[in-house]
């Protein structure tokens, strides 16, 4: 294990030990983004959790980062079983939206999150999803079809999320809600 990521032990998932400490590391210091991101493979899902904490932060400043890594990333978040990683999956590809000609591989992705076990997961690609759908219109209808089946879920949080969404995907002069784009580079489309 490398030195980034034996910053991301100790402790247990309920906390992100330094993970706010390693991404402001790996953003001051970006020869050291490879060393973060060899995080997504580590078997222990303490420091794959936090990793991808780690990772998300970094996708909110320096997107082009993910750009050769853009298969591994992928493979990882279809193989990933921790939900902690796979809610941060959602949210650095919501991060990487800025990139249009990326949109098709990771739409697939996103959509397949709206069925995960995770509340988290769920949330974070519904979020996604509506951003897509306000970045990219010609993905609307499938991506409105797609939230709008998980309208009846057993989750509270999901049926007020998927309200939400349907209310920015059917108008689009409705503001998407406070906290759903985290990146600086895409909070200027939503101003």
């Amino acid at each position: 294990m490398n030195d980034v990521l034996r910053m991301l032990t100790g402790g247990d998932l309920r906390s992100d030990g330094a993970a706010d400490q390693v991404a402001e590391i790996v953003l001051e210091n970006p020869d050291l983004f490879d060393d973060l991101f060899d995080g997504i493979d580590v078997e222990q899902d303490l420091v794959r959790g936090r990793a991808s904490h780690s990772l998300e932060k970094v996708s909110r400043t320096q997107p082009e980062m993910f750009l050769p890594h853009i298969d591994h990333l992928l493979q990882a978040a279809d193989g990933e079983n921790l939900p902690m990683a796979r809610w941060h999956y959602a949210m650095i590809l919501t991060n990487l939206a800025v990139f249009p000609d990326q949109a098709d591989r990771f739409l697939p992705v996103l959509l397949e999150m709206l069925d995960d076990k995770s509340v988290f997961v769920k949330s974070w690609a519904i979020s996604g999803l509506t951003v897509y759908a306000r970045l990219y219109p010609e993905h609307i209808d499938k991506i409105t079809s797609s939230i709008s089946s998980h309208k009846g879920d057993k989750s509270i949080a999901i049926r007020s999320k998927v309200r939400n969404a349907m209310e920015c995907l059917l108008d689009p002069t409705h503001p998407l809600p406070k906290g759903w784009v985290k990146s600086e580079r895409l909070t200027a489309n939503f101003r």
